[in-house]
């Protein structure tokens, strides 16, 4: 959706995802995408440091998808 750049859809799924799966990471990383192809960088940010923060805690995921997500967002705020 976001590819399509049907947004307002795609928010939709978002909040589905965060409050339907709330122990996934897919919510928090969606929102940032879907900020960041809005063009809404600094709010992308705000939902990529969270989402480094999950990856940090959550099993399956290494430094490497956490420092990923931390330096998306450092890009977007500067």
């Amino acid at each position: 959706m976001i590819e399509q750049e049907k947004y307002t859809e795609a928010e939709i799924v978002c909040v589905k995802l965060i409050e339907q799966y709330p122990e996934q990471i897919d919510g928090l990383h969606r929102y940032a995408e879907l900020y960041e192809a809005r063009g809404e960088l600094q709010r992308a940010a705000d939902y990529y440091h969270p989402t480094a923060d999950f990856a940090e805690k959550a099993e399956g995921f290494g430094k490497i998808s956490a420092d990923f997500f931390r330096k998306k967002a450092t890009q977007l705020e500067s």
